[in-house]
This record gives C-alpha cells, structure tokens and sequence, in this order.
C-alpha cells in the first residue's frame, strides 16, 4: 500500500530509508517500490505515465521523476496573506490557473510552513534530486509540434495547454526560433542567450528551470501585447508540483524584472494601471539628447519603469527622419517611411496597439502614373529602373 503522507512531508510511517526528492519531500523505499513495481499499486499508473513521457523528452522517466511530476502536492500562495499552503488534493490532480488565482488560505494569521519558508531561499534548488518542470505550460502554444518538452521546462506528461483560437498577434509576432522558420528578434526556447548568462550564471549548467520560466513569462506577452504584463498574472499560469514551486515563484519575478529591463516584454504604446514602485532611495532623473524615434522610445521606457526622464530637441518638431513634406501638395516622406521586416518588429507592434493602419510591401512594388493615377507599362518601369541603376 502507498502511504500518501509519506509524499507530502517527511516521515517514517512506514519504513526508515527514504528516496531524496527535495529538502523537505522524501519517499520511503516501500512507497518507492510502490510505484515501479510488478502488481503494485501505481505500477499501471507509472507505465502509463512512462509512454506518454518518453514521447516528448529525451531524459530517460525515472520514479523519482514520476513522484516530482505526478505524486507531491500542490503549494499555493494565498492572494490575502501571501503565505504558502499546502493544498490537499488526490494524487495526479492537476491543478488549473483558476486554483491558483482564487486560493485563500482557511487562516492568515497561523505562520507559513517552515518547510515552505525555507523553500524561499535562493540556493534551497540544489537540494532538488530532480528538475522540476511547469504543468500545462501556455509556451506549449508555440514549442510544442518543435522541441523537447522537458528541454524547454515543461512537463512532457502534463501538457494539457490548448487554444483553439488564433491569437490576433500572430501575424506580426513570432517569439521563439522554430529550425525550420528562422525569424530576426525571436528567443531561442531551449538555450540561454549571453546576456541572460551574465545576468543568472547560476543557471548555466542546469538552465531547464530558468529556460521553463522564461518561456512562460515570454509567451504570456506575445499572447497579448495589447495589456501591460503584470507579474501577478505570470504567477497565475506558474503551475508546478511540491516545495519547488516556492521557489520558482522567488525566481519568476527576478527572471520578469530582467526581461522587462531588457525590453522583452512590456514594449510600445502600453496603459500602466498599478502604481509604480521605486526600489532606489531617491529617484532617478535621465536626460536624452534627440527626439526621433530612438530617443522617444527610450523615455517612453525609462519612464514606465518610474524614471523622471527630460527630452532636449533642437529642432521645432519631434520624431527626427520621421516625417512627411507636404511641400508639393502630396505627402513625400523624407525618411523612415518604410519598415524592413514585419515580424517582431516594434514599430509594427505599436500599429496594432494604436490602431494604426500600414500597408505591406511585396517583393513586386508597382510604379503609378501620377497624371492618370494608374499602373504603368511594365516596360516604361524597366527602362526607368534600367536609368536610375545606371545612375
């Protein structure tokens, strides 16, 4: 017989060697053979488990693996006391964003769980035997038919994550390099990038955590670039088994903050509801020299993150190149009227978040008569390309 409380805190209930799983969650050797077993009790369970984990992961299903992803219980945060509970619930019930939103504890003023407190500190990881990875993932939205579940951090056996809709930032907004569709400005899912490297280096010899996070906080923007992504709503969609989510709710905020500061996530024409808090001792004050684009999206920037930022201009309008001359009579751009590539492209993402209509150019662009208002003789067109070539 499996005895669950032996899954949800250390004991010696039923035996006196135990299985490491995490500081604080261990599994006695008679649970443990349990669950691998011939005729035992989750022996079904564990294979069927194993089938369905081998179809999407390279790393070989192990019980340990099986007890992480399957067995411990859930810790949530209560949204009023913002103390981790236990949640009691049946093994191998998953838990949706739903729970996590709408958890309060039964009594704010008893203390957290001190294995939960513990569970807080940084370094507390590297008592974890194994990696644990997110349940039902919304990066599974995009990597899911083109990596490796567990190689990007999400559970290959709780992959439940749909969406039957196509999300309206698809056609401008691709955030993961897929080997088969190269894209410029896209995050490759499975590897860290050189700035993330210098900024969490203790990542660097296990970044699936780091990578499943990541990818979560990543999707959740390009699935909606039109609201400003708060942490509390990256915290929602963070669903891991045991202590380890404790842990990885630390590690979520620091990895959002990074990616805000790298312009990732949180970019363009965005409305900031909550207050802004400002961690310095007094307020920074910024001066930019230019108001073309460069210099209005970097004010932009440094002021949704609580700056006082000062914009110098010489010249009598902003926006540098660009502009139009109206001069002639007809609208002449003088530069910066074309935007090279559509995908993730920022300019492109604040059209839609302001609404503003832009036409796409192909690769045939045809030449109109200004007089008649109508499409030239393609041999007229050749000749004059043939003059201005040579020109």
């Amino acid at each position: 017989m499996l005895y669950f409380s032996c899954l949800k805190t250390l004991t010696d209930a039923c035996g006196k060697n135990y299985y490491h799983i995490t500081k604080g969650e261990h599994v006695c050797a008679m649970c443990y053979d349990e669950l691998w077993k011939y005729g035992h009790t989750y022996t079904q369970q564990f294979a069927d488990w194993k089938a369905v984990w081998c179809k999407m992961s390279r790393c070989f299903p192990t019980p340990r693996f099986f007890v992480q992803d399957q067995l411990l219980p859930y810790w949530l945060e209560c949204a009023h006391c913002h103390k981790f509970r236990k949640l009691d619930l049946e093994p191998m019930v998953v838990i949706t964003t739903d729970d996590v939103k709408n958890f309060r504890c039964t009594d704010c003023a008893l203390p957290e769980n001190k294995l939960a407190a513990d569970a807080r500190h940084s370094n507390w990881i590297l008592s974890a035997s194994v990696a644990p990875l997110l349940h039902n993932s919304p990066s599974l939205y995009y990597l899911r038919d083109h990596y490796y579940l567990d190689e990007v951090g999400v559970s290959p056996a709780v992959a439940n994550y749909t969406c039957e809709e196509k999300l309206p930032s698809s056609s401008f907004m691709a955030p993961f390099h897929i080997p088969e569709e190269p894209m410029a400005f896209c995050v490759r899912p499975d590897v860290m990038e050189h700035d993330e490297l210098k900024r969490f280096p203790q990542y660097s010899a296990e970044p699936i955590i780091y990578l499943g996070l990541r990818n979560l906080v990543i999707t959740l923007w390009n699935m909606n670039p039109f609201e400003y992504l708060t942490f509390d709503h990256c915290k929602n969609h963070l669903i891991s088994r045991g202590l380890c989510r404790v842990w990885q709710t630390q590690e979520l905020r620091k990895i959002y903050e990074y990616l805000n500061v790298k312009c990732i996530v949180n970019i363009g024409l965005l409305t900031i509801h909550a207050p802004l808090e400002s961690r310095a001792k007094r307020a920074s004050n910024v001066l930019i020299i230019g108001a073309g684009i460069s210099g209005l999206a970097a004010a932009r920037q440094l002021r949704s993150f609580g700056t006082k930022v000062t914009l110098l201009e010489a010249k009598d309008h902003p926006g540098g190149r660009m502009q139009d001359d109206l001069s002639l009579g007809i609208p002449v751009g003088c530069g910066a009227q074309l935007i090279t590539g559509m995908m993730n492209n920022p300019i492109v993402v604040m059209c839609h978040q302001a609404n503003i209509p832009y036409r796409p150019l192909h690769r045939e662009c045809a030449m109109m008569d200004s007089a008649l208002g109508k499409v030239m003789n393609h041999k007229v067109c050749a000749v004059i390309e043939r003059c201005l070539g040579i020109a």
